[in-house]
C-alpha cells in the first residue's frame, strides 16, 4: 500500500511539473516579439465616429501606407453599395451616367488620421490607423463645397463664352467635376446627404450643356492664299485641329455670326538652291486667332525641306517637320491663346 501510494504521489507530481511547464511554455511564446497583439489579430470595429485599419510593411512608413489602404477600402465598398442602390432607383435617363459615375476612383487623400498603436515583430511592424469620421467629414464637405462653388460659376457663365473658351476649359471643368463626385460620394458613404441625388442629376446636366456647346461650336478656318503649300497646310492643320476636339469650317465672309472665332493662316513658301543643287524650301505658317476683330493669340511655325529631287518634295518635307513639331502641342500652345479664368 505504500509503495502504490508513493507511486501515485510521484505521478500527482510529475503532473504538476508538466503542467507547469507548459503554461510557462504558453507564456514564453505569448511573450515573443513575433506574438501578435489582439488588435492586430481582430482589429477593433468601426463606428460612426472611427473607422479603423491594421496594416503591416517591413518599416513603420509601410505599416502606416498598409493601414490608410485598409481604411480606403472602407470607402470603395462602401461607395460601391451606395451606387447600386442609385441605379436602383432611377429611370433610364440616368442609368448610363451612373455606369460611367462608378468608374470614378475613390480613392481620396485621408485627413484626420490617428497612428494610436504600433508593434513590432521579427518578421514585420503593424500598425493601428483611426480615422476620426466626424473631423474628416467636415474637411470633406468643405473642400466640395468649394469645388463645387467653382463648377458652378463656370457653367453660369458658360452661355458668354467663346467656343475657344470652352474647348481650352473643358479637361479642366471635367476634372474638377470628377473631382466633385468623388468627394460628394466618399462624404455621403460616411453621412447619407438629403441633396446627394440633386446633386448628380446637377452635374449631369451641367456636363450635357457643355458638351452640347462643344458639339454645335466650331471655328473658320481663313487662308491668305490657296496655293500648294496653302493646301498642305490646311490639311495638316484640320487633322491637328480635330485631334483637339475643334470643329472646323472654310471661311465664309458672307456669314456675318458673332462670337465665332476665326482662325487665319499666312503661309510663305521662299524656294532656293544649295551648293550641291538641292532644292531648299523653307516654310513659314503663321496663325492668328481672332472673334469679332479682336485678337485672341497668335503663333509662327517654320521648317526648311531639302531634296535631290525638286521643290515639291522639299516643301513635303518642311511639312511633315512642322506636323511633328505641333504633335504634342496642346490648343493654347498651338494658337497662343491664354485659357480665361472663369
Amino acid at each position: 500500500m505504500v509503495g502504490g501510494s508513493t507511486n501515485g504521489m510521484y505521478k500527482y507530481a510529475c503532473l504538476l511539473v508538466f503542467t507547469a511547464l507548459l503554461f510557462l511554455n504558453i507564456s514564453i511564446v505569448n511573450s515573443s516579439p513575433n506574438a501578435l497583439p489582439a488588435w492586430a489579430k481582430n482589429p477593433p470595429q468601426n463606428t460612426p465616429d472611427f473607422i479603423y485599419g491594421v496594416g503591416e510593411g517591413s518599416t513603420v512608413e509601410q505599416a502606416q501606407k498598409a493601414s490608410l489602404a485598409t481604411i480606403s477600402s472602407f470607402f470603395q465598398s462602401a461607395v460601391s453599395q451606395k451606387y447600386t442602390d442609385y441605379e436602383q432607383m432611377q429611370d433610364g435617363r440616368y442609368q448610363r451616367d451612373t455606369r460611367i459615375f462608378t468608374q470614378v476612383n475613390t480613392d481620396t487623400s485621408l485627413s484626420n488620421v490617428e497612428y494610436i498603436k504600433t508593434h513590432d515583430t521579427k518578421n514585420g511592424i503593424f500598425v493601428l490607423a483611426q480615422l476620426d469620421v466626424n473631423e474628416f467629414s467636415r474637411n470633406n464637405e468643405a473642400r466640395w463645397a468649394a469645388i463645387d462653388t467653382e463648377i458652378t460659376s463656370w457653367f453660369t457663365q458658360i452661355s458668354s463664352m467663346t467656343y475657344l473658351d470652352i474647348v481650352l476649359n473643358n479637361e479642366h471643368i471635367e476634372n474638377r467635376i470628377e473631382e466633385a463626385q468623388r468627394l460628394q460620394l466618399v462624404w455621403n458613404a460616411l453621412s447619407p446627404q438629403p441633396t446627394f441625388i440633386e446633386n448628380v442629376k446637377r452635374y449631369v446636366a451641367y456636363k450635357n450643356l457643355k458638351n452640347e456647346q462643344l458639339q454645335k461650336g466650331f471655328v473658320f478656318l481663313k487662308f491668305s492664299d490657296e496655293d500648294y503649300s496653302s493646301k498642305k497646310v490646311e490639311k495638316l492643320l484640320k487633322q491637328k485641329l480635330s485631334s483637339l476636339g475643334i470643329n472646323t469650317r472654310p471661311f465664309n465672309s458672307n456669314d456675318k455670326s458673332n462670337n465665332i472665332p476665326t482662325i487665319e493662316v499666312f503661309t510663305s513658301n521662299t524656294e532656293s538652291q544649295d551648293d550641291r543643287q538641292a532644292y531648299l524650301s523653307r516654310l513659314s505658317v503663321a496663325l492668328t486667332s481672332r472673334i469679332n476683330r479682336s485678337e485672341l493669340g497668335n503663333n509662327t511655325f517654320d521648317s526648311q525641306g531639302r531634296s535631290y529631287r525638286d521643290h515639291e518634295q522639299a516643301l513635303d518635307k518642311a511639312i511633315q517637320r512642322i506636323k511633328l513639331n505641333l504633335r504634342k502641342k496642346d490648343l493654347a500652345e498651338l494658337l497662343g491663346l491664354e485659357a480665361q479664368q472663369y
